[in-house]
């Protein structure tokens, strides 16, 4: 044992070694190139150094830190822009602030209650499937309106509970593709077509469909989103036991009125929790309302000057303030000490770096994989098309930021589905949508988004896991999305442009 940890370690250093190369050395030995600028080139560089160090070496840290460093060095960020880009960002505060107030859910076993009255309603006994796709499509709906980042804190907490109650290991098959299963389920939190990202996204594919006569529907591009998960996360559940080779005799064996740990938990929320859970139930809806009212109504101004994740930092100050027996109901600071995750946020603000600078128009990195995607999609049929599609932007945007893949496939696919749209009526804004979840199967490498790190970083998954176990995961998902997407795109009516 002693021997392969030494040998293990040695396997790291040289490594991250030529990590370390790559992200110094590859932009000034190749240059300009292709519309690449120098820094482009260099940020290229980087983007090599760390995946190969995130994904073959359990450095992570070290990876994510040179690879900050590295993009100082080669003029993407100067010192200052990286550390108030990163300390500053709307993602680490996010995971610091609402991680800190789920610590205290936890904490005051305020947690256990409402698993316990899960797992208690009658519909889920002897029912593992049944028990887990509820949960599933549970964090889903819910993280739609509450984002990523809180529901999947939640989410995990929840499964925590849950794994004790049952008796799961922590690193067993189980409880590792159970992750996997709400880290999925999470995604949710890109089904509306009006927030953030998937606006921006929206937009673009509307300006191209507009030039064929055609519109991007909000409301087809959320029947899709829906419609994919709710069928993938069943297909899902079903396979735990067949395919990803999951023991679901403890869910099966559960029943909630025998088991004495759960009969130890109360029945009812004391003081203390109904505080905190009323709490964190107005940080969650403030949340809400800052994400849905526009930000040119005067009433945001007034009422979401917070933005929404200050909220729940208010609401730890607030809880820290008041007293209950003697007793903060909230030890405010000693929960942002545990909450706060320190490992994933320094790997959030190195692949939040990346991810832009991928993205950047000027420094021609975009373009470039424009150029290299253009070429794969040829002129072929509609259906090997959005198959190949399908297949191409899952597989790069788990070593790529998902948002530049997807415009690329946008500006490549879509003139060529518009006019096949207006040939045999199939539905464009289905089509888009598709491109844009295959984007959301991303877990395989820190590179693919900013939150694959909330489950990569979990002590229960390893690159081992993640590559042999539950790398089977992204074929079910690609078959799902492709089937109901395809089924859709000609079930829905075209939206023309008026």
């Amino acid at each position: 044992m002693a021997l392969d940890k030494k040998s293990t370690y040695k396997k790291d250093l040289i490594i991250c070694l030529i990590g370390v190369l790559l992200e110094f050395g590859f932009g000034p030995l190749v240059g300009e190139f292709h519309g690449v600028t120098q820094v482009g080139s260099n940020v290229i560089g980087v983007f090599l150094g760390v995946i190969l160090m995130t994904v073959t070496t359990s450095q992570t840290f070290f990876a994510s830190v040179s690879g900050i460093l590295a993009m100082i060095w080669g003029g993407y960020l100067t010192a200052d822009s990286a550390i108030t880009g990163w300390l500053g960002s709307n993602s680490v505060a996010g995971v610091i602030f609402i991680g800190s107030l789920s610590v205290a859910l936890q904490k005051s076993g305020l947690m256990d209650i409402f698993v316990k009255k899960f797992v208690s309603i009658p519909a889920f006994q002897h029912k593992p499937k049944t028990f887990l796709y509820a949960l599933l499509i549970m964090d889903y709906f819910v993280a739609m309106f509450i984002g990523f980042i809180p529901m999947v804190i939640l989410a995990f907490s929840m499964f925590e509970s849950i794994r004790d109650m049952v008796g799961y290991e922590p690193k067993s098959t189980t409880s590792r593709f159970i992750l996997l299963g709400i880290y999925s389920s999470c995604m949710g939190s890109f089904a509306l077509p009006f927030k953030g990202v998937t606006l921006t996204i929206n937009t673009m594919a509307d300006n191209t469909m507009k030039t064929f006569g055609l519109r991007m529907s909000p409301l087809h591009f959320w029947i899709t989103s829906v419609a994919v998960y709710v069928v993938y996360l069943l297909v899902y559940v079903f396979l735990l036991e067949p395919l990803f080779k999951c023991d679901l005799k403890p869910l099966r064996d559960l029943e909630a009125s025998k088991i004495e740990a759960i009969q130890k938990i109360p029945d009812k929320m004391n003081a203390r929790q109904h505080a905190i859970f009323w709490g964190f139930l107005i940080g969650v809806v403030y949340l809400i309302i800052c994400n849905v009212v526009d930000t040119k109504n005067p009433f945001w101004g007034k009422f979401c000057f917070m933005g929404g994740f200050l909220g729940f930092l208010c609401i730890l100050a607030i809880l820290q303030l008041f007293r209950i027996d003697g007793e903060p109901i909230v030890n405010a600071t000693k929960s942002m000490a545990e909450g706060a995750m320190w490992g994933t946020l320094v790997i959030v603000g190195c692949f939040t770096y990346l991810g832009n600078a991928m993205a950047a128009k000027d420094l021609g990195v975009r373009a470039f994989i424009m150029d290299l995607l253009k070429p794969l999609f040829g002129n072929m049929g509609l259906i090997p098309l959005c198959l190949i599609c399908c297949i191409v932007v899952v597989f790069a945007t788990n070593f790529c930021n998902g948002l530049p893949l997807v415009l690329a496939a946008y500006s490549g696919v879509l003139p060529f589905v518009c006019e096949l749209s207006l040939k045999n009526g199939v539905n464009a804004s289905v089509v888009a949508a598709m491109i844009n979840l295959a984007a959301n199967m991303a877990f395989l490498t820190y590179a693919g988004t900013i939150y694959a790190s909330l489950l990569l970083n979990r002590p229960e998954i390893d690159q081992k896991w993640v590559w042999t176990k539950g790398i089977k995961a992204v074929p079910v998902y690609v078959i799902c999305l492709f089937g109901v997407s395809m089924i859709l795109a000609y079930i829905l009516p075209q939206t023309m442009a008026v």
